[in-house]
C-alpha cells in the first residue's frame, strides 16, 4: 500500500482527497462511463465512493491513488476505480441501491471551477448565483459573461449547448440583450444529469430560460438553440415546475440588488427600483397554459375552471396526452358526463367504457361552437353523437373503436391530424364520410356503415 493511499484512511484527509478528484472527473462523467464496463450507469457519487474506501472493501482491488491524483481526467485508472466499485457491489456489497451509488448533491456540478458559485447571500463579484430549485430542476443565474460562457461548456454537467450569449471570446450577444433588460437563468435537469448518458434524450440536460418585458420574447431555449424547438412562457409551469412570474421573483429577490452585469439595466417594467421587487409585466392571457396534460387531470391537478378559461381565452380545448392511454372515468370529479356505457351502440361490449366527447363539451361549455384536440393520445373508444357544436381533432393518436353519429349541427366536424390511427370506425344513421376529415388518417379497417342510434334519454 503507497503512502498516499495509507493517507487517505485518515478521517480528516481521506474526504479532501477525494472530493476534488471525484468533482474533476463528474466534469467528464459521460466520457469516463463510457469506457468503462457499466456504460448503463451513472458515475457514482464521491459519498458512496468514500464509504468504498473507508469500509476496506476497495483494498482487493489494488487501486493506484497516486497515479489517479497524478492524472485525473480520463485515465485509465479512473476507470478501473469505477469498474472495481461497481464491481463490489454487483457482487453483494452492502448499498444495494444503484440510485444512493449514483445520485449526488447535483449542485456540484456548479463547485469547484474556475468561475466562482454563489449559493447564498450577496452574489456581487460572482459568475452564477443558485436561485433555488425543486424536485426536477437547479436554477443557476450566470451573472458575468464568463458564467453564460461556462454553462456553455461541456464542464457544466457534461454536455455542451450553443446559446449564443456564451460565445467564448465574443460578449457582444451578452452585453446586447442585458442592455435590454433581458434575465438569464440556467435550468438543469436533475433527473437527466443522473441518468446514464447511453439512456439520455438529446436536448434535456439544461434549458437557458429568456425573462423579458415582452411576452414573446420570453422563452427557453434548449441546448440545441433551435428557434423553432423553444418552450413558450405558457408552458413554464409544466416543463419547469415554475411559473414565469415566480422565476422572475427568485431572481429580482436573489440579484437584481446585487453588483452584477445586470446591475441598472433592469427594466421598471419588470423590477420597481424603490421596493427592490419584481413587477409582472406579462398579461394573464400570455401566462395561461394553451394546452392541458392528460396526467395532470390524473393527479386531481385541474379543475372545472382550468377547463373553462382554456373554452374562455382560446374557443378551444388541447388535451396532451403524453403518449398515455386515457381513462375517462379518472376524469369523473370534473365531468361526470364523461364517461358513457355503450349501451345499444352496434358491437360494443357491456363492460366498454366509452369517452362521450359529446358529454364532455356539454360539461363545460353548454354547447357553445369551439375547438376540441387530443394530441398523442391511446384511446380504448370513442364515441361522438355531433349534437353539440364542435371540431374534433385527434393529432398522434392511436384508437381502437370509434363511434360517429352526425345530428343536425353543419358546424361540427371530425379531423385526424399527422399520424393518427384506428382500428375499427363505424358510422351512424346520418353520418356520411364528406363531414370527416381522413386525410391524415391511417386506418385498419374500411368504416362500417351500420345504423345506430345513441341511446335514448328518458329523462324528462
Amino acid at each position: 500500500m503507497n503512502k498516499l493511499y495509507e493517507q487517505i484512511f485518515q478521517e480528516a484527509s481521506k474526504r479532501r482527497f477525494i472530493e476534488p478528484i471525484w468533482q474533476q472527473l463528474s466534469n467528464n462523467a459521460a466520457g469516463i462511463m463510457k469506457m468503462t464496463q457499466y456504460q448503463d450507469e451513472a458515475l457514482p457519487n464521491s459519498e458512496s465512493v468514500i464509504k468504498w474506501v473507508d469500509s476496506g472493501a476497495a483494498d482487493k482491488y489494488g487501486i493506484d491513488w497516486q497515479k489517479l491524483k497524478s492524472d485525473v481526467r480520463g485515465t485509465d485508472e479512473a476507470v478501473r476505480i469505477i469498474n472495481s466499485f461497481y464491481d463490489y457491489y454487483s457482487k453483494g456489497g452492502s448499498i444495494k441501491d444503484k440510485k444512493a451509488l449514483a445520485q449526488d448533491d447535483v449542485k456540484q456540478v456548479f463547485r469547484g471551477h474556475s468561475v466562482t458559485f454563489c449559493e447564498k447571500g450577496d452574489c456581487s463579484g460572482y459568475d452564477m448565483a443558485l436561485l433555488g430549485e425543486n424536485d426536477r430542476f437547479i436554477f443557476v443565474a450566470p451573472l458575468t459573461h464568463k458564467g453564460a460562457e461556462w454553462m456553455d461548456s461541456f464542464e457544466c454537467g457534461g454536455e455542451g449547448a450553443r446559446w449564443c450569449i456564451g460565445t467564448s471570446d465574443n460578449r457582444a450577444y451578452w452585453d446586447e440583450y442585458l442592455s435590454d433588460s433581458t434575465w438569464f437563468i440556467l435550468a438543469f435537469n436533475k433527473a437527466a444529469y443522473n441518468t446514464p448518458v447511453k439512456n439520455r434524450k438529446d436536448d434535456t440536460l439544461k434549458y437557458m430560460i429568456q425573462l423579458t418585458p415582452f411576452t414573446e420574447n420570453t422563452q427557453a431555449w434548449k441546448q440545441s438553440d433551435g428557434p423553432d424547438e423553444t418552450i413558450p412562457i405558457s408552458e413554464f409551469e409544466h416543463f419547469f415546475g415554475m411559473t414565469a412570474v415566480e422565476l422572475g421573483e427568485a431572481f429580482a429577490l436573489h440579484i437584481a440588488c446585487d453588483d452584477t452585469d445586470y446591475s441598472g439595466k433592469a427594466s421598471d417594467d419588470m423590477y420597481d427600483f424603490e421596493s427592490n421587487e419584481f413587477t409582472n409585466p406579462w398579461p394573464d392571457a400570455a401566462l395561461a397554459p394553451k394546452k392541458l396534460y392528460l396526467s395532470n387531470f390524473y393527479l386531481g391537478k385541474y379543475y372545472k375552471s382550468d377547463v373553462e378559461q382554456q373554452i374562455r381565452l382560446w374557443d378551444a380545448i388541447t388535451i396532451d396526452c403524453e403518449g398515455l392511454e386515457f381513462h375517462p372515468e379518472r376524469f369523473t370529479g370534473i365531468a361526470n358526463s364523461l364517461v358513457k356505457n355503450p349501451g345499444n351502440i352496434y358491437d360494443a361490449d357491456d363492460n366498454y367504457k366509452m369517452l362521450d366527447l359529446t358529454g364532455f363539451i356539454r360539461s363545460f361549455n353548454g354547447g357553445d361552437y369551439i375547438h376540441l384536440t387530443f394530441i398523442n393520445g391511446k384511446f380504448d373508444c370513442v364515441y361522438i353523437t355531433g349534437n353539440v357544436e364542435v371540431n374534433v381533432y385527434f393529432e398522434g393518436c392511436e384508437i381502437n373503436k370509434l363511434y360517429y353519429y352526425k345530428h343536425q349541427r353543419d358546424n361540427s366536424s371530425l379531423n385526424f391530424v399527422e399520424g393518427t390511427e384506428i382500428e375499427d370506425m363505424f358510422w351512424g344513421s346520418e353520418a356520411e364520410p364528406f363531414w370527416c376529415n381522413m386525410d391524415n388518417l391511417k386506418i385498419e379497417k374500411e368504416p362500417y356503415y351500420e345504423y345506430f342510434l345513441p341511446e335514448e334519454d328518458d329523462t324528462e
